[in-house]
């Protein structure tokens, strides 16, 4: 597993595993911010084309900047290759998932949360 940041997961468990059950073990990454009713990052829940910077959350002036945008399923992958990259000037701290199999399953996983 191929990442940006120091993270760790359980290797055995996440690399035995594929498509949405790889991206609920690599959700892990996201959800010690990304969690219902915690005001460290917004709500994932129906991230996948929903508009961009629209959950009530005190967004960056670079993420405000793209409330015209919606998140895709390509857009959701620029971003979670390398969010500095993506979106200049935005919050999130982690730096990125290089593997695109992994953010393929991550983003998979995220279309199950409705």
């Amino acid at each position: 597993m191929l990442m940006r940041a120091d993270y760790v997961l359980d290797n055995k468990n996440t690399d035995i595993v594929v498509g949405i059950e790889r991206g609920q073990q690599l959700f892990k990454l996201c959800s010690g911010c990304h969690q219902i009713n915690n005001q460290t990052a917004p709500n994932l829940q129906g991230v996948v084309n929903r508009a961009i910077a629209t959950e009530q959350f005190d967004y960056s002036k670079a993420m405000q900047a793209q409330q015209t945008g919606v998140w895709t399923v390509e857009k959701l992958d620029e971003f979670l290759t390398s969010p500095n990259k993506s979106i200049p000037g935005n919050k999130m701290g982690f730096t990125g998932i290089i593997n695109q199999a992994d953010r393929q399953a991550l983003i998979e996983y995220l279309q199950t949360l409705k």
